[in-house]
């Protein structure tokens, strides 16, 4: 794995990649410590507020193996984050974690946190039902009395959480989303500079980690790249792409990607450049700071929050992509079920995009660069024909 600059690897993009290799291992570490976790399900969830309780959030990925304990609890078409992540479950992998906590997004996810509390047995299990249409004071209201039934069931668990403490954890969470949406301007400013997989990779460790440390990190990262000097050679130059999905965490993809000759110079993964997009309540009580800070983010197809659409294209426009990669979970309907919307005014703005879905445990490279290579051939003829 390398930066941007041939042969030239970060300091710290060296300590972040070694953690790539097991994802989960420095969570296992803060447990050893002494660190209680909580898995969580999806971007929805209050990571302040449990990090507000003293304890770790870690986002549950799913991994890249194949995966056959599901099969007596969820049917086929379920997504494979889904099967993956049970399966893990029901194997005792997550022995690091407390419990869970799930967001209730799509349905899937919604029986999964049944199947899960039933079958898997951790000490602590919570729901968090956000509004599915995510403005208007009556979601806002609904949102606020889900957060204080939350908070209750950590207190109940962990102790008592302060409003000071909830004001800290989210001034954790805002500087390590601005530092972020950095690593990102510092991608569309200087795209040889950080490799497309270093840069999602960069934003993903977060979930994975305590998010202190990951901004401690992430600092030191924007220091040595921003003292790099980068001169690409004549014809070495990638084609700036958009992404587009849930979650991005196809590693081997996206350095396939960037040796076919194309990189993502923005994105709206969960994990990626969809997280950066922060959103600052003005002053306010700090639970419900909380609660218009959730509703206020760049919104996922599984909830309402303006139109999405618009957001998206715009983005892409203003990210100066040449082409967009939808790179979807099979069986993924809220994604599914905009793509073709999305890929209409796509090309009613003269952009092309392809449509790459994937099952974890089934990934077939070789398909996937033809695919690649192809759309690359696609923008280079356009851009001739200009």
């Amino acid at each position: 794995m390398k930066t941007g600059v041939p042969g030239k690897m970060c300091d710290t993009l060296s300590t972040l990649f070694d953690m790539r290799q097991d994802p989960y291992s420095g969570a296992r570490s803060l447990h050893a410590a002494g660190r209680s976790i909580l898995g969580y399900s999806c971007s929805y969830v209050p990571e302040e507020l449990i990090y507000a309780a003293g304890v770790v959030p870690v986002r549950i990925l799913g991994d890249n193996k194949q995966r056959v304990a599901w099969g007596g609890h969820l049917q086929n078409y379920c997504c494979s984050l889904s099967r993956s992540t049970l399966d893990m479950a029901l194997n005792k992998e997550f022995d690091f974690v407390d419990g869970f906590v799930f967001g209730h997004t799509c349905d899937t996810m919604q029986r999964l946190s049944d199947i899960l509390r039933i079958n898997a047995g951790f000490e602590f299990h919570a729901d968090l039902v956000a509004p599915s249409r995510l403005n208007g004071e009556a979601a806002f209201g609904y949102m606020l009395e889900e957060l204080g039934e939350f908070r209750s069931k950590l207190e109940a668990r962990y102790g008592p959480i302060s409003d000071e403490r909830i004001v800290e954890s989210m001034a954790v969470y805002h500087e390590n989303r601005k530092l972020v949406r950095k690593l990102y301007e510092l991608k569309k400013r200087s795209p040889g500079k950080i490799t497309s997989t270093d840069l999602i990779w960069a934003a993903t460790a977060g979930y994975l980690m305590d998010r202190a440390g990951h901004t401690r990190l992430l600092r030191a990262l924007l220091d040595e790249l921003e003292s790099l000097s980068v001169t690409p050679e004549p014809g070495d130059e990638k084609i700036p792409l958009f992404g587009i999905g849930s979650v991005m965490d196809q590693w081997e993809f996206l350095d396939m990607m960037e040796t076919a000759g194309g990189t993502f110079i923005n994105d709206d993964f969960c994990n990626g450049g969809r997280y950066a997009e922060d959103f600052v309540p003005g002053p306010d009580e700090p639970m419900a700071a909380l609660a218009r800070s959730l509703m206020g983010r760049a919104s996922c197809p599984c909830k309402h929050g303006g139109d999405r659409s618009t957001a998206l294209i715009d983005k892409v426009k203003y990210s100066g992509a040449a082409g967009v990669v939808f790179f979807l979970l099979k069986y993924c309907d809220p994604h599914s079920f905009e793509y073709p919307h999305l890929k209409y005014l796509l090309g009613e703005l003269g952009v092309p995009s392809i449509l790459v879905e994937i099952e974890h445990g089934a990934v077939s490279m070789e398909s996937m660069r033809t695919r690649i290579e192809a759309l690359l051939e696609t923008i280079k003829g356009l851009k001739q024909a200009r």
